[in-house]
């Protein structure tokens, strides 16, 4: 879920990042327009200057991922990857979904993007030691045919809404997910998980409208035969993760909705009424028409309500 809102942060700051003050001859590096995203590569930042021995000028370092793992990988976790390898910032990637369709979908977008990638797209899942097996026409796509990129090793490892997206796809393997990354992990690596924190049952006021959203997108799920993305609260991970041995840090990052973007997850609901099955049909089908008409009211004037956040936790393993 993207985020408008630019975080200050609070060791460097986006400016300091654009200078072009320096005697070295220097391409400032730009930040990603993704809060989230520009949070990450800050820590990198700041990892690179406390580990440089001339304690280095952060305006003129840029984030160093070395070899990076994407290991849940979408379009838009995607664009931002081949942005850090344009930049210099990433020696070597693989990015891994277990969803044919986005495979086909990021092969295609890498394809336009940077056909001269030195990345991989790998079809597989965490869950399982065999890969799926699809026959995609793509010279950028990896098929994996044994363990999951086994004995491979990582820099950075993103996990970018991989938790919520696990019930779908491996249910019940949240609880595994973070050790089995982290076997992937070098010594003093960082596994970036960024989740949505579960949106509340209720919230005061006209926010509660998201509330309802949330229940009627995923009762239109269910009875079209199919699961829910399951999210969890930041202290879940949190706790999960130093109980592996991880030094965490994380921020917040809160969610403002727009009419637009909560009639997007109405959709989601109103794709899924011509899998039910019986009179349950007409009943969502009028639940979802009331809601639309609610979420007009709501939000008329281009109002925005502030409802949930976003967030990343970085692990940082230390061995």
């Amino acid at each position: 879920m993207l985020v408008t809102r630019l975080p200050k942060l609070a060791a460097i700051s986006m400016s300091s990042l654009l200078s072009t003050s320096s005697s070295r001859q220097f391409t400032p590096f730009t930040p990603s327009s993704d809060s989230l995203f520009a949070y990450i590569e800050s820590l990198q930042i700041q990892s690179a200057v406390s580990s440089s021995e001339d304690s280095g000028d952060p305006s003129q370092t840029k984030p160093d991922f070395g070899d990076f793992l994407d290991s849940g990988t979408g379009n838009h976790s995607l664009e931002w990857i081949v942005k850090l390898e344009n930049e210099g910032c990433i020696d070597s990637w693989k990015a891994v979904t277990a969803d044919v369709k986005m495979q086909n979908a990021v092969a295609s977008k890498l394809a336009t993007l940077k056909p001269d990638s030195s990345g991989e797209i790998v079809l597989g899942n965490w869950a399982s030691s065999e890969s799926t097996t699809a026959a995609v026409p793509s010279t950028l796509i990896s098929h994996n045919t044994g363990t999951l990129l086994p004995s491979s090793t990582y820099d950075v490892i993103l996990a970018d809404y991989l938790l919520g997206a696990v019930d779908g796809f491996s249910p019940y393997y949240q609880d595994q997910i973070l050790p089995r990354l982290k076997t992937h992990l070098k010594p003093n690596g960082k596994i970036y998980v960024v989740g949505l924190n579960p949106i509340p049952d209720t919230f005061p006021g006209s926010g509660n409208i998201i509330c309802e959203i949330r229940r009627l997108r995923d009762a239109c799920i269910l009875l079209a035969g199919h699961r829910c993305y399951r999210e969890y609260p930041v202290e879940w991970v949190e706790r999960h993760m130093r109980g592996i041995g991880f030094e965490c840090v994380s921020r917040r990052f809160p969610i403002l909705w727009s009419g637009e973007s909560a009639l997007r997850q109405v959709n989601v609901a109103k794709s899924k009424l011509g899998l039910m099955k019986g009179t349950c049909r007409g009943g969502m089908k009028a639940e979802i028409e009331r809601i639309e008409k609610e979420v007009e009211r709501i939000f008329k004037g281009g109002k925005r309500i502030q409802v949930g956040f976003d967030y990343v936790v970085c692990g940082t393993l230390k061995e």
